[in-house]
């Protein structure tokens, strides 16, 4: 019988929509989660994201002091190696960026932890971020009369999703592409992310999913938080 995890999430606080105040930091929520250890492999698939990005701001000499959640605060600032589920096989081709071949161990990792824990959030969240990701690699290359193939990352695992359920990607491509700047651009990205995530919360369910895409939509608000706040 599949468990429940009613008192967790009933305990949890209401998330806004994005640019609103997070109702909680996103350490917080880790440590609530960590009373709940079935649940926390599949969290941290979601949270391990932001330490990766971190990470990446970290090495590029633009996050002077990262907060991690998930890994040490040696791995997310480069001082230290990543642990070896996220660590690229030594057999792996050389990517034109080699953030790629982090980023593919890492999508590889969340697949699997969404199969192993019993999640299919996490495994579908995987399956549209690689979908997604890939799309816009592919616009972007056009757009600059490049060879696409050469910025895909984990096509093995990209799933576009039910027609009759998920928007189209080339559509959310195409508003993408006809946003006025940057910033724009990437509100569109992650409002639909956060569409995405809400059909398939499976709200009132209170089983793992639910707990993941709280964890999924709780990093958009803190992202467009930061954003807001400069």
């Amino acid at each position: 019988m599949m468990r429940r995890f009613h008192f967790f999430l009933c305990s949890l606080p209401a998330l806004p929509e994005l640019g609103g105040a997070p109702p909680v930091e996103l350490a917080r929520f880790r440590e609530w989660a960590v009373e709940e250890p079935s649940l926390l492999p599949v969290v941290d698939a979601v949270l391990l994201e932001q330490d990766l990005l971190w990470r990446e701001a970290a090495t590029a000499g633009q996050a002077a002091r990262p907060a991690p959640l998930v890994l040490s605060e040696g791995q997310v600032s480069g001082r230290e190696p990543l642990p070896t589920s996220l660590t690229p096989p030594e057999a792996a081709p050389a990517r034109r960026f080699p953030s790629d071949a982090t980023w593919a161990a890492y999508w590889k990792h969340v697949a699997s932890a969404g199969a192993r824990h019993a999640c299919p959030f996490v495994r579908r969240w995987a399956g549209f971020e690689v979908a997604l990701r890939n799309a816009l690699a592919r616009a972007r290359a056009r757009s600059l009369g490049l060879d696409p193939r050469e910025f895909l990352v984990s096509e093995e695992l990209g799933d576009e999703g039910d027609p009759a359920e998920d928007e189209p990607l080339e559509d959310i491509v195409k508003a993408w592409s006809e946003a006025p700047d940057p910033l724009a651009g990437l509100r569109i990205l992650d409002e639909a992310r956060l569409r995405w995530t809400r059909r398939h919360s499976r709200y009132f369910s209170f089983a793992k999913d639910e707990a993941a895409a709280y964890a999924r939509h709780l990093l958009l608000a803190h992202r467009w938080r930061r954003i807001g706040t400069g």
